[in-house]
């Protein structure tokens, strides 16, 4: 009789234990061998403030290539008599026309006048007979 008959749990971990360990060497290599190729392709950041910064300034500059195209559109509709509708929180209407600021009149109030008094229905005295 064989060893595996007598403890088959012991003889099944270690095969498990020798699959996973060789499963477990695989990925590590696999992974390996990625990191070498990001590194030589140079696509990783060795600093990050500076990849930082490049991408912000790249983010402005592309920022300000969408403006100018949507006032080159604003104007060219405006030129072909196409009707502009202000939308709320719009950048192109206010970089483009600038709104006249309204100076509020001061409105006056109506003059309040008093309500009329009316005096008092006066009744007449009660006139007393004369003494006979």
């Amino acid at each position: 009789l064989s060893w595996r008959y007598l403890m088959p749990k012991q003889w099944y971990q270690r095969r498990v234990r020798a699959t996973r360990a060789g499963q477990i060497d695989a990925v590590l290599a696999q992974l390996r061998q990625q990191l070498e190729t990001l590194k030589g392709r140079g696509t990783l950041v060795k600093n990050t403030s500076e990849y930082k910064k490049q991408l912000l300034s790249e983010n402005r500059l592309l920022k300000e290539q969408v403006e100018g195209a949507k006032r080159a559109l604003y104007n060219a509709e405006v030129m072909n008599g196409r009707k502009q509708v202000a939308l709320p929180n719009s950048g192109v209407e206010a970089a483009v026309a600038k709104p006249v600021p309204v100076k509020p009149t001061p409105v006056k109030p109506a003059p309040v006048k008093p309500a009329p008094v009316k005096p008092a229905p006066v009744k007449p005295a009660p006139v007393k007979p004369a003494p006979v």
